[in-house]
């Protein structure tokens, strides 16, 4: 998943979690590039 894009706006660059119900990102907003982001994917 890193370096990839989700939703045409945030660039995944690091993976700072997992768990059980799924894993968490710390991604960048490409509108916003100053303003990094933390993003949860959970698992099916």
């Amino acid at each position: 998943m890193l370096g990839q894009m989700l939703g045409g706006r945030y660039q995944i660059i690091k993976q700072i979690g997992q768990g059980g119900f799924g894993m968490t990102f710390l991604a960048v907003d490409m509108q916003r590039v100053r303003n990094p982001q933390c993003i949860g994917i959970i698992s099916a």
